[in-house]
């Protein structure tokens, strides 16, 4: 699948509040993460729940993928709710400092050393992700990457005057 990359050409891709960052450090980071959570992490599926770095977790989601993980996206996790995840996974990749008993607490950092990956077909790789739960428990969505691009692709299309 070819996605169009609109970051490809420009110098910056984020703004972090102290510097820009370049889309050549966003795709070095990103490896650096498939590669660190590849040899790290053995489980299919991980909750993602960064709560106070947008760049962290842009680089944690596309390190996932590209690590070929399923990516559950929790709207709010916390102690308590936690439990109700626990049939998708037992690893979460967090900057939080909670505690979430029975799993697997990772807190991400970009890893040193160099990058040995490559681009690899994610249109497949999955992401969950979770209504709010005000009628009883979150109910589980599961969508592609894939899945996701068409829905922007139409959104574009036939809403771009909205967008």
């Amino acid at each position: 699948m070819q996605i169009n990359n609109p970051l490809m050409n420009t110098k910056v891709s984020f703004c972090n509040g102290k510097e820009h960052i370049g889309y050549d450090v966003f795709i070095q980071d990103v490896g650096r993460f498939a590669n660190y959570f590849s040899n790290n992490i053995k489980n299919d599926t991980v909750i993602l729940y960064i709560t106070n770095n947008f760049y962290l977790f842009c680089v944690c989601f596309f390190g996932l993928l590209y690590a070929h993980k399923s990516v559950a996206l929790p709207g709010l996790l916390t102690i308590q709710n936690a439990s109700g995840y626990r049939d998708l996974t037992n690893i979460i990749v967090t900057d939080s400092n909670d505690d979430y008993g029975g799993f697997t607490k990772i807190l991400p950092h970009v890893p040193d050393g160099s990058v040995t990956w490559d681009f690899t077909d994610i249109s497949k790789e999955s992401v969950y992700f979770f209504t709010s739960g005000s009628t009883g428990t979150p109910k589980r969505i599961k969508k592609t990457i894939s899945m996701l691009i068409a829905e922007v692709e139409y959104h574009i299309q036939f809403h771009k005057d909205k967008i």
